[in-house]
């Protein structure tokens, strides 16, 4: 299966198109923006599809179609067809192109980021004719001290000549001490062809990182989701903190 290294060269080539498209790569983002979620019941606990964990999950008119949520502190987590939710139903091959996921990521440092891919959520989908589609987000160490974090999105279905690449670029993320907990906030929409995450840090108003990109085709069904250590079924490395408060609501 091709795989994307996202080396410099692979940057650039990234790069080009959107800028002369949207005058730059990664920077035609709205940062303002947000994801409609209450966050209100996020610090309460519970069990495996205990719905007393994660945020309230809401999109438009639409209406939730499955609700899984898993909420204790664990080290990986995959999320695929067989997986039943909250009320015991398999997600099996129901359309993914509209829905939100959140997830707790703790016991996260710097030094704990290779310089190459490490994946914190991997999408993993089928879009036209059954090719493969993905989000992801991913960080690596950028200098001594500091990561550089990427929205990405991929497509391996024919939707653009050889695959489609895109990527939103932020150094805003740093994880500086394993005691500090940050909360992901993701949705798609491909019906209006959006897709975005907000990061933030649980007691620091302060950190409200938004990125958004574009998925550029349908999200039929899904093949996994990864959170935590084994977050991508490959050979690049996961990030090594634990996730907890997981909660994904598919939208029809």
């Amino acid at each position: 299966m091709k795989r994307t290294n996202l080396s410099l060269f692979s940057l650039i080539a990234v790069c080009l198109p959107l800028i002369m498209l949207l005058g730059g790569c990664g920077k035609f983002i709205d940062r303002q923006a947000t994801i409609n979620v209450d966050r209100s019941k996020n610090d309460q606990g519970g069990g495996q599809n205990s719905t007393s964990c994660g945020p309230t999950q809401q999109m438009g008119t639409y209406v939730a179609d499955w609700v899984y949520t898993d909420c204790p502190k664990q080290d990986w987590l995959h999320i695929h067809p067989g997986t039943v939710n909250d009320k015991g139903i398999a997600l099996g091959q129901r359309n993914v192109g509209k829905g939100m996921l959140s997830v707790r990521y703790t016991q996260m440092d710097n030094a704990t980021i290779s310089d190459k891919e490490n994946f914190g959520v991997f999408f993993m989908g089928k879009g036209h004719n059954g090719g493969e589609v993905n989000w992801q987000w991913m960080s690596y160490k950028k200098t001594h001290e500091d990561i550089q974090s990427r929205l990405i999105i991929q497509r391996f279905d024919g939707t653009c000549p050889g695959f489609c690449e895109h990527a939103d670029i932020t150094d805003e993320l740093q994880f500086r001490s394993f005691s500090e907990i940050f909360q992901w906030d993701c949705q798609w929409d491909t019906t209006v062809n959006t897709i975005s995450c907000v990061i933030t840090k649980v007691g620091d108003p302060t950190v409200n990182i938004f990125t958004r990109l574009e998925p550029m085709g349908p999200y039929n069904t899904l093949t996994y989701i990864g959170l935590g250590q084994k977050a991508f079924e490959g050979p690049y490395e996961s990030y090594r903190g634990v996730i907890s408060d997981v909660k994904l609501t598919i939208f029809k």
